[in-house]
């Protein structure tokens, strides 16, 4: 507590004054604080202060442990032994959130619809934690709640209510619930009557119009009390017009603005926050727009109007296959299981190479792999590769990353040297030629020939994929990967990366000339192993239960062909208009 005369506060109010306001005068007190002298009435209204009330506000704030992003008073100030005034911390060079709805203010700060809904989330981040700590913040609007370096600040905090001890008693009528309103001209403010003002504030900065504003041309007289009141918002069927310059909302997730809408014409008062998370932890940006949208959009629902979010795809009737033959094309009694198209366990526990039947019996848990000749057998440990050269009878090994990737095509290996390079070897019958190739992290790669080539490296937060001559791309990426699936569809050029996540969801990418067509998050595989699963076209094919399924990338939609020798765990690969599968003890073609 801070003991002065009247006098010596009046002086300190000549001399060191900021600004005023309906209730007080703000001054400096030293380098880092302010000094709110509240007034004996309101110069505006005529209405006495009620100094009383806010005596006990200061004291609870005082005597309650609240958030550095609420400037809330530091120490009551007494002025001939009669409450007069409190101490706050100072914000420099702060602007409201209503600076928000600017283009202007976003341009020179260069802030994305994604930094505003920031922004947002730390605005409702502020009203939980203050409902938490018992107050009532009342009057919930664009210009209590400042941006100072990127953070988010409330202000004006005296008018707060205290659950159970003090009623709120300031609003602003354009962020105030109709139910607050009440018979006897009392205004009744609670926490729900806050979750709408959050809202309205939160639409507002976010659509960069008020969900109460536009053109209503039924009640064009209408203000904001009587809008909110009879539940008319530029979100419901009410032909309510908005400026031409107005940006699209549709960039927001379509549960949010559900939630909105339940909120702005129904009887919803939640808070909004756990939307606004979701929404901001699910953002694409579109450079045709410039902008972010709800990344679980199929494509920019900005540029696309009718852009619909990507759901569980509806599976269709069983298409008619009867026409289709099913060929065996390979089998044989050595098998114990058939591990691709190229190689085979036998059931002297060999790894068997099919074209040219050379046998490597097993060891440990390394991989074997074989040229296309199979006069080189390479054993693919954690930290070397083992070659085995029948030329010149020799072997000798080369050191690799831990545990890292590799790829084996015709008569190269591709693999990854503990200097995070990725080389390629050729071994041929004159001897191996090694070449270095790019720089990789956490590397996934598939190599089909020197032109057509899929190399992703995963940093923290990030993947980076160069692909085909060169074609570069970056998506967020902070999962960790349990499986995947990489497949490349010579007909259209397109990539298809899949993998699995630690909770057991898949994410989807589909990567096309210059840009990535599909980034989906809801789609559900059951293939075992995720590589079983391949693309054709729009489509990518995964083996089921006696059946083939067919997922539309364009459509999102499924139709499944029956096959009866395909299992989950079956391999498909497609080309000249049929599949080749392989199962664990046979490999067939189907409708070639």
């Amino acid at each position: 507590m801070i003991t002065m005369t009247r006098r010596e506060l009046d002086i300190l109010k000549k001399n060191h004054y900021i600004a005023e306001g309906g209730e007080a005068d703000i001054a400096e007190y030293d380098a880092n604080t302010v000094i709110k002298i509240f007034k004996d009435k309101n110069p505006q209204t005529g209405v006495p202060i009620d100094k009383k009330r806010k005596e006990k506000v200061v004291k609870y704030f005082i005597t309650t442990k609240f958030p550095q992003s609420v400037i809330g008073p530091l120490e009551d100030v007494y002025a001939d032994r009669e409450f007069a005034a409190y101490i706050m911390r100072r914000l420099l060079d702060d602007d409201p959130v209503r600076q928000l709805t600017k283009r202007n203010h976003l341009k020179k700060n260069r802030f994305s619809n994604k930094d505003v809904l920031k922004f947002a989330i730390k605005v409702a981040k502020i009203v939980d934690d203050l409902h938490k700590r018992g107050f009532i913040i009342g009057d919930i609007n664009d210009q209590n709640f400042s941006i100072m370096e990127n953070e988010v600040y409330a202000i004006d905090t005296d008018s707060y209510g205290i659950k159970g001890q003090l009623y709120a008693v300031t609003y602003t009528e354009n962020y105030t619930a109709p139910e607050a309103y009440k018979a006897n001209g009392v205004i009744e403010l609670t926490e729900e009557t806050d979750h709408f003002a959050l809202a309205v504030l939160c639409f507002y900065i976010l659509a960069q119009v008020h969900p109460f504003g536009g053109n209503y041309s039924k009640q064009p007289t209408w203000k904001f009390k009587e809008r909110i009141e009879n539940k008319i918002s530029v979100l419901g069927p009410h032909g309510v017009g908005v400026r031409s310059v107005t940006p699209s909302w549709n960039w927001i997730s379509p549960q949010l603005l559900k939630k909105f809408l339940d909120i702005f014409e129904g009887n919803c008062r939640e808070s909004i926050l756990p939307e606004l998370e979701d929404l901001y932890s699910h953002m694409t940006y579109c450079k045709k727009h410039d902008g972010y949208y709800y990344s679980k959009f199929g494509e920019c629902p900005v540029c696309n109007q009718n852009a619909k979010v990507q759901t569980q795809p509806i599976k269709q009737a069983p298409a008619d296959t009867t026409a289709a033959m099913l060929k065996v094309i390979f089998e044989s009694d050595d098998i114990e299981t058939i591990l691709n198209d190229k190689y085979y366990l036998s059931k002297d526990h060999n790894i068997v190479h099919r074209r040219t039947g050379r046998r490597k019996a097993v060891t440990g848990n390394a991989n074997v792999e074989f040229t296309k000749d199979g006069n080189y057998i390479l054993e693919i440990r954690d930290d070397v590769i083992i070659i085995q050269d029948d030329y010149t009878h020799s072997t000798y090994q080369i050191q690799k990353q831990h545990k890292s990737h590799y790829d084996m095509t015709d008569d190269t290996l591709y693999y990854v040297d503990r200097n995070n390079r990725l080389k390629s070897m050729q071994l041929t019958r004159k001897g191996t030629c090694e070449t270095s190739e790019d720089f990789v992290f956490n590397p996934i790669f598939k190599i089909v020939d020197e032109k057509t080539r899929f190399i992703a490296s995963f940093y923290p937060k990030k993947a980076i994929v160069v692909e085909n001559g060169g074609q570069t791309h970056e998506f967020e990426c902070n999962d960790s990967i349990i499986e995947y699936a990489l497949r490349y569809d010579e007909s259209s050029k397109r990539w298809l990366f899949i993998y699995e996540k630690a909770d057991g969801s898949f994410r989807t990418l589909v990567f096309g000339n210059k840009q990535i067509l599909v980034d989906n998050s809801t789609w559900v595989y059951s293939a075992i192993p995720l590589s079983g699963i391949c693309l054709a076209g729009n489509t990518i094919y995964e083996p089921g239960n006696k059946e083939i399924i067919g997922l539309s990338i364009a459509s999102n939609k499924i139709k499944a062909f029956p096959c009866s020798v395909v299992t989950e765990n079956s391999h498909l690969e497609f080309s000249n208009g049929g599949f080749t599968i392989t199962n664990p003890d046979k490999i067939y073609t189907f409708g070639k």
